[in-house]
């Protein structure tokens, strides 16, 4: 399991860094690390820092508590958690590998139109759109990964 450090939102952004190289001197770590979310989903705000600078720009962003955690290359997976307010103890309800939805381009169709066809994409379509706003009416070149 990763080691990992909780940044409780309360504390000044320059407080949470200083956390941040305390829990990598004393886990004797070195970036990469994983900044996210305590709370979230399908991966939004998760960031793969590679330096200091780009944790102090991530942490001075936002104020929600996040969580700092060693990096661990290979694939990554997600635990589907619940507990019910009056139990002790939650359940696991899945795991499940993650791989991301990918499109080709054929140098015909635009971007927009590549996830829309796409029988993945479009199932969470709005996501993908919001995220690659500024290019949906690219048309990747024929065989490009997107």
């Amino acid at each position: 399991m990763a080691r990992w450090l909780l940044l409780k939102r309360d504390e000044p952004w320059e407080s949470r860094l200083q956390s941040v190289d305390r829990f990598l001197a004393m886990e004797n770590l070195r970036y990469p690390i994983v900044l996210k979310p305590d709370e979230g989903y399908r991966g939004l705000g998760v960031k793969i820092v590679h330096s200091r600078s780009e944790a102090e720009r991530y942490l001075g962003k936002g104020r929600y508590d996040v969580i700092a955690q060693e990096y661990i290359g290979g694939y990554e997976y997600g635990i589907f958690y619940y507990r019910f307010p009056d139990e002790d103890k939650g359940r696991i309800f899945s795991i499940t590998a993650k791989r991301f939805p990918t499109v080709w381009g054929d140098g015909e169709r635009t971007l927009e139109r590549l996830i829309l066809d796409d029988d993945r994409a479009v199932c969470i379509a709005p996501v993908y759109l919001d995220l690659h706003r500024d290019e949906l009416f690219r048309v990747p070149s024929k065989g490009e990964r997107v």
